[in-house]
């Protein structure tokens, strides 16, 4: 373990900053090469997804369907549906900034626990930071990573 503490410590020495105007132009061209009309971007607020496909969690194999719908900020629906016609079970989980709630067939609507809600929201983020409409908001800041050493890739955050 002591042999690799030098290297590991010149390393970080020898690291240095990337410049900040590498991540503000590296922010432009990826809006850029997302839609030719930073207007357009403003059109992903709004975001659905639907999946039909075959659900493998139990012996045997059975249809099912999952749909999303998310609204940026932080509204957000998952629906998961199981099974064959009048067999089929279904979850749905329904995120609205702080509060979050599950109807599962044949229980009762209930709120998501805390920790769920927090994963649920992450996953809500998740969903708008692939569109890449996080990068348009005002409060939205890149921050520049540290460059490698050994000319390796700039590393960028968001804030």
């Amino acid at each position: 373990m002591r042999h690799l503490l030098i290297p590991l410590l010149s390393a970080i020495g020898l690291a240095t900053p990337a410049r900040p105007d590498d991540v503000s132009d590296l922010r432009d061209r990826a809006l850029k090469a997302a839609a030719k009309d930073p207007a357009d971007i403003q059109k992903f607020k709004r975001f659905t997804l639907k999946a039909k496909g075959t659900s493998r969690q139990t012996a045997e194999s059975i249809a099912a369907t999952f749909d999303l719908v998310a609204v940026y900020p932080g509204k957000l629906k998952a629906t998961w549906q199981f099974g064959p016609g009048g067999n089929r079970q279904s979850q749905t989980d329904c995120g609205s900034d702080d509060r979050g709630w599950r109807q599962t067939s044949g229980f009762p609507p209930a709120d998501l626990p805390g920790e769920e809600l927090n994963d649920f929201r992450t996953d809500a983020h998740a969903v708008f930071a692939s569109t890449l409409l996080v990068l348009t908001e005002p409060d939205s800041r890149l921050s520049a990573g540290w460059l490698s050493a050994w000319g390796g890739p700039a590393q960028y955050g968001r804030r």
